[in-house]
């Protein structure tokens, strides 16, 4: 009796094989089959042994379409009892039913250890070769979505400024010569050292780190999120532009699809030919200009990473410019200093900015400027011949010298953009010798009208020449300070940093009377 079984066999495969990694699969398998083929003859050896052995000397001999036992003891004429194959089918089911859970990760009963599989071995370790040989490729970029807020974020990569910044060539370092510079010149000017070369590096990296950090993050929500909000703007005309493309597509697609179904009438297979390649032709120019604006999205976030990572560099390398002139500042030859404060609102109140928008700028949140400051600005348009206005904000007087208390503070500060008059130089600040004149014509304007003044400015240039044209310290220095609960908020240019000029005011004749009889008053200037 002959017995034909059928075992089949899965080779699973993974990704794309080559011919080598197909060849050793070939292997694997085959030394599989062969011990499938020998636990196979084992185990009908030990069932029936009456059908192994034969007469003396006889052996089993495999067959080429599975195992025919006994073959060769028929041919040496050995007994020939009948073959009985016995198959257990509910053992068979059961153990399918096992095998299904396993593969589906469910955990089956039972305790016993299931026997070793050589043709699962065999493909492990075919695996495992495989694997050493031909690592898996790293997976592909991510498909480019139009218009895709996820995939906008990680066009702006976030940049830490001690970390990403700091180190870069023309910043650490320059910023370590500096601080080094501001040590010997002090040193040699013979006054007391009090600027060394560590206690710069520390407090200009403090700073640089605040610095950067709110012009990129914080300050209206930094350069970050206007660079965003660009991509976004630009972005959104290409992915309605996607868009129409693809519902295009679609609709030729179902077209296509209908005129499929015709032509499998038409007798004419010419017809049909020219048919379809037009078809085919319509189909690849939807998918080409796909692609295009696919690939216009792709240049749009490249520009726009660059633009950030140029952002980034550019505000490391301004700030080196403010702590060179924060070095100039301090040795800068000493003048008389001036004292300015604000005054309490009631002595003089407020004059509402839309009731004076010829000197003073226009905005919902203008909290309006005292009329010293209306003055003020009157006397400088004159003065120039520059139509200057005042700029303010809720609370702008607050950080600056006052007497009284914040709460009760007039409208003594304010700001002014030149912009509209001056150019801005290579370094990022208004031009200095139009500024210069300006300056100087506005100590002119202010000692008319017996108004104190200083001005926040950081350029060492201009405000060595204006200090020493007026005989005061009238243009300090101040940049990379800030309160505690918004370090690095303090700045007066160049460039990327708020570049204007800041004015504290104060009438000289009502702070006079203010503080008369007042044994402790502060000294404020008195011309």
């Amino acid at each position: 009796m002959r017995i034909d079984c059928h075992v089949p066999i899965t080779l699973r495969i993974v990704g794309v094989p080559t011919d080598e990694q197909l060849e050793a699969a070939g292997r694997a398998l085959t030394r599989a089959v062969a011990a499938r083929l020998a636990e196979a003859e084992r185990m009908l050896a030990e069932r029936h042994p009456e059908r192994a052995t034969g007469t003396a000397g006889a052996a089993a001999t495999p067959g080429p379409l599975g195992y025919q036992p006994g073959s060769a003891g028929r041919a040496a004429g050995g007994p020939t009892a009948p073959t009985v194959a016995h198959l257990d089918a509910a053992a068979l089911a059961h153990e399918e039913q096992r095998s299904a859970a396993r593969a589906h990760g469910v955990p089956v009963g039972g305790s016993e250890k299931p026997p070793d599989d050589p043709f699962a071995g065999a493909l492990r370790e075919a695996e495992r070769e495989n694997t050493l040989a031909h690592p898996p490729a790293p997976p592909g970029p991510e498909p480019v979505v139009p218009d895709s807020p996820s995939q906008q974020e990680e066009v702006f990569a976030p940049i830490d400024p001690a970390t990403d910044l700091w180190p870069l060539p023309g910043v650490e370092d320059r910023i370590v010569a500096l601080a080094e510079e501001t040590e010997e010149r002090e040193r040699a000017s013979g006054r007391s050292v009090t600027h060394t070369r560590d206690n710069m590096i520390e407090y200009w990296k403090e700073r640089f780190v605040a610095s950067v950090d709110y012009i990129l993050h914080r300050r209206g929500g930094g350069h970050r999120k206007r660079l965003a909000a660009g991509l976004a703007a630009a972005e959104r005309k290409l992915a309605g532009e996607y868009r129409r493309l693809r519902a295009q597509a679609y609709a030729a697609a179902d077209k296509r699809d209908a005129e499929t179904r015709r032509l499998r009438s038409e007798p004419d297979p010419d017809v049909v030919d020219e048919i379809l390649a037009l078809h085919r032709a319509e189909e690849e120019s939807y998918a080409v200009r796909l692609a295009n604006v696919l690939a216009r999205v792709a240049a749009l976030r490249r520009d726009y990473a660059n633009r950030w990572r140029q952002v980034a560099e550019r505000a490391a390398r301004e700030y080196v410019v403010i702590a060179a002139n924060q070095a100039e500042f301090i040795l800068q030859k000493p003048q008389t200093e001036v004292r300015v404060y604000g005054l309490p609102e009631y002595l003089e109140g407020t004059v509402p900015a839309a009731d004076r928008p010829d000197v003073l700028a226009q905005g919902q949140d203008v909290p309006g400027s005292s009329p010293t400051v209306v003055r003020f600005i009157e006397a400088v348009q004159k003065e120039t011949g520059w139509h200057v206005k005042a700029d303010n904000y809720p609370n702008h007087a607050n950080s600056n010298p006052l007497l009284g208390d914040k709460e009760s503070v007039g409208e003594y500060s304010f700001d002014m953009d030149l912009s509209g008059f001056l150019k801005i130089t290579e370094d990022g600040f208004y031009e200095r010798d139009k500024l210069v004149g300006f300056l100087v014509a506005v100590d002119r304007a202010a000692r008319h009208e017996r108004i104190a003044w200083n001005a926040y400015y950081n350029d060492a240039v201009v405000a060595g020449r204006v200090n020493a044209a007026a005989g005061r310290s009238r243009i300090t220095f101040s940049g990379g300070g800030g309160p505690t609960n918004n370090p690095g908020s303090f700045h007066h240019g160049p460039g990327l940093y708020v570049l204007h000029l800041h004015f504290n005011v104060m009438p000289v004749d009502i702070a006079a009377q203010y503080l008369a009889g007042n044994p402790t008053a502060p000294k404020i200037e008195i011309d």
